[in-house]
């Protein structure tokens, strides 16, 4: 019995040793493909990001503005109830 389990733990270690050389590999070749899936990418200019930037944060204030409003309103509508 001894023997059929020292024999089975090894070969387990075997596999988990084979499964790994595997992944090395693949990790390998996902950051290869990775870089020259970068070089592909058209990086915007910086005016471009400076005027993308200013929209995101115009329609954030734009929103918060409008739901502040919705709040002021309603809570002075809930107390003229209370």
């Amino acid at each position: 019995m001894e023997l059929i389990n020292s024999g089975s733990s090894r070969c387990f270690l075997i596999k988990k040793l084979m499964k790994i050389k595997e992944i090395f590999p693949r990790i390998i070749n996902y950051f290869k493909e990775s870089r020259e899936e970068l070089k592909k990418v058209v990086w915007p200019t910086r005016q471009e990001l400076f005027r993308h930037t200013l929209i995101v944060i115009g329609v954030s204030l734009a929103t918060a503005a409008f739901l502040g409003i919705f709040d002021y309103g309603f809570s002075k509508l809930l107390q003229l109830f209370i």
